[in-house]
């Protein structure tokens, strides 16, 4: 397996021949598209792509995944040789698809594959990615989100992950989903928590803000600062909240359909809901 940081490394490598005058010199692009069937899978791990990436559930039975590849070669033939190495391998690990960009050892350097085109998956499909630099853009998917980026955001919207965590070193996260989150950022956070009952949601950032809204139906909420101050904001009618002491908020909901948000000056919220 060749590391997106070992591609890197040869990327540098090769830019350094390049300006030193060696014989690699000419280039070959191409739109990738690949097809791989989801039956009997409930999670798509993609390994060593980089990059930005946007995927969207669908009513459909397969993994469609687009992209770009790149290659370099000797000559032009050597080049759309190589181009033909832009491909992602597909490997079966149980319940789990993995999906993944590892060119020859011989080839590193010479060859990448981008996913920068929107994919779509099954609506149910879950998704575990880790990028060094791009964003992350998901859309409508019901099964577990494990995302992680080293520079860029990340988006979660349709409102359906059973499971979110979403990590971003250095980059904005938003999330939006019904079941459990973890949201840590080095960046600003946001999360709409809709429809969860006896899961809990954890937004942590490094010195910036956290917004948490919560459409509330008859739930409580206990809210846990770790070294940020927490501010309550909710409509007329919304509920009560109450300091309970420890740092401890328990917000209760009254009557009427209203939202309310937690704000944090960059301290951890762990949220729990849960009817009273």
């Amino acid at each position: 397996m060749v590391s997106v940081k070992r591609w890197k490394a040869g990327m540098g490598l090769l830019a350094a021949l390049l300006l030193g005058g060696c014989v690699i010199q000419f280039s070959a692009q191409n739109d990738y598209e690949e097809i791989f069937g989801f039956d009997g899978f409930s999670v798509v791990r993609i390994i060593n792509v980089d990059g930005d990436m946007n995927l969207r559930g669908m009513e459909t039975g397969d993994v469609k995944l687009r992209g770009t590849g790149f290659a370099m070669g000797r000559t032009e033939e050597d080049a759309r040789r190589n181009l033909r190495l832009a491909r992602l391998d597909m490997t079966p690990d149980l319940t789990e698809m993995i999906l993944e960009f590892d060119p020859p050892r011989d080839k590193v350097g010479l060859v990448d594959l981008r996913l920068d085109r929107l994919g779509t998956l099954p609506i149910e499909a879950g998704v575990t990615v880790a990028v060094e630099d791009g964003d992350l853009v998901m859309e409508d998917l019901h099964g577990a989100l494990t995302l992680e980026t080293g520079k860029g955001d990340i988006s979660v919207t349709g409102g359906g992950p059973s499971i979110v965590s979403a990590v971003a070193d250095d980059g904005d996260v938003s999330v939006e989903a019904e079941g459990e989150i973890i949201v840590e950022s080095g960046g600003q956070a946001h999360v709409l928590a809709d429809g969860v009952d006896g899961r809990s949601l954890t937004a942590e950032t490094d010195g910036e803000s956290i917004h948490v809204e919560i459409p509330l139906q008859d739930f409580e909420i206990s809210c846990y600062p770790d070294g940020g101050n927490i501010e309550i904001s909710a409509s007329l009618d919304a509920g009560t909240a109450q300091e309970l002491g420890d740092g401890l908020i328990r917000y209760v909901r009254g009557n009427g359909d209203k939202k309310i948000t937690l704000r944090s000056n960059g301290g951890p919220i762990l949220v729990q809901l849960y009817q009273p």
